[in-house]
């Protein structure tokens, strides 16, 4: 599925249009921040496959009748800005290079779909918004700043570095943005076994189930908060970064897995039940300076950030 949203100016001579392709647990904290602006007009979902090649070219060509007929029904109002934003991915961090393949050819697709959308509003100014992996391109770093350069040690991490590549490598006529987020937490309705370790413990703890941890409990870790994801890449749709293109989006404060458990135990108010079981290949550390931050981004502590996703955990509960 793809998100549409169409944002007006006040006398509504001009839009923007924001075109959103993955909704998990990124995806959807971007939508929501973005579902906030009083100039958001309405929005759109359309089918947009993955993996039906096919099928994707048809969707594709839907979603562009639908834009000519906006633009002829905008009549001498002007659409002066479009937004891409790719957070989709079905894959996870153990991926093999397998079942990647098929997620690389949808992006590349998408960027010739993007292409094809600039011929149409030559006149509007485009971005790409590219959501990576910090995690990915510098497992095994600690302290990373700026004088770091990516590394992938598994197919997962050299995925992402292609995709930054490809996007960069195209000198498409937009602006290029790349996120780079550390390990993201945050509430969503997923299934548990497509988030992460905190999303896991607080699901697992609400229900009195059992957590397996595969990793060492002194791993190190740098968690950040989806909602500020969201909310700084929404922001940035609106009002573009001119000083920085790649984004380092994390806290700059690791913690160690047992950390984690103690602070959920604290918010929960009792044990977790936990079930560890030793595996090498999750257990690299992987940490941020702060000084690499970037500006206008404000993360939420840890112990804040709990909190939320427990709050949030229980009212859907006993709702």
């Amino acid at each position: 599925m793809m998100i549409l949203l169409t944002c007006s100016s006040k006398d509504f001579n001009a839009y923007r249009l924001i075109f959103i392709f993955g909704l998990g647990l990124i995806g959807r904290s971007i939508v929501s921040s973005l579902r906030n602006p009083a100039s958001l007009l309405y929005k759109l979902e359309f089918p947009y496959s993955w993996i039906d090649f096919q099928a994707q070219k048809s969707h594709q060509k839907s979603i562009i009748n639908y834009l000519l007929k906006f633009k002829e029904n905008a009549g001498q109002s002007k659409i002066t800005n479009i937004n891409f934003i790719w957070s989709a991915g079905i894959s996870v961090f153990s991926a093999n290079s397998k079942e990647l393949k098929n997620e690389l050819i949808s992006f590349k697709n998408t960027i010739d779909f993007f292409e094809a959308i600039q011929t149409i509003f030559n006149k509007a100014n485009f971005s790409f918004h590219l959501i990576s992996s910090a995690g990915g391109l510098f497992e095994g770093q600690c302290n990373v700043n700026s004088n770091n350069t990516p590394n992938p040690l598994r197919p997962y991490g050299l995925f992402k570095l292609e995709q930054e590549h490809f996007l960069i490598s195209k000198n498409l006529d937009s602006n290029i943005f790349v996120y780079r987020p550390s390990s993201v937490y945050g509430y969503s309705g997923l299934a548990p076994s497509r988030l992460g370790l905190i999303n896991v413990l607080i699901q697992h703890a609400v229900r009195y189930k059992v957590s397996t941890i595969y990793a060492a409990m002194h791993t190190l870790r740098d968690y950040v908060l989806v909602n500020d994801i969201g909310r700084f890449i929404a922001n940035n749709t609106f009002s573009p970064s001119l000083s920085h293109k790649v984004f380092i989006l994390a806290t700059g404060k690791p913690s160690t897995i047992l950390e984690i458990i103690r602070k959920i135990e604290t918010t929960v108010g009792r044990k977790l039940y936990i079930r560890y079981i030793p595996n090498d290949m999750n257990s690299a550390n992987n940490s941020y300076s702060h000084k690499i931050l970037p500006d206008g981004f404000n993360p939420t502590d840890i112990d804040t950030g709990i909190r939320k996703i427990y709050m949030n955990s229980i009212s859907i509960k006993h709702s």
